[in-house]
């Protein structure tokens, strides 16, 4: 079953309760779609612990801990500046 991982307790509300869309009619038409298929059973939204949402990095600044963190959930390994170097061209 495909599953959307969210840290916003409030778009789950809204994925799952019909009578919230009522008050976010602003939002455009091809964001309820995924509204209807989480009411169907056919998307669900579980909610994840912000410090355990991977994607973080990506939008917010986060600490040197748990960016090291989120690497090793993502299976990244760091690299010696040397190696860096060589594959850009350098020395």
């Amino acid at each position: 079953m495909p599953t959307v991982l969210t840290d916003d307790n409030g778009c789950i509300q809204v994925a799952k309760d019909p009578i919230m869309h009522l008050k976010l009619k602003h939002i455009d038409t091809k964001y309820h779609l995924l509204c209807g298929h989480v009411q169907k059973g056919n998307i669900v939204m579980p909610y994840v612990k912000t410090n355990n949402n991977v994607a973080n990095f990506l939008t917010k600044l986060v600490s040197q801990n748990l960016l090291a963190h989120t690497q090793h959930c993502l299976g990244m390994t760091k690299h010696q500046t040397t190696q860096l170097l060589s594959w850009q061209g350098g020395q």
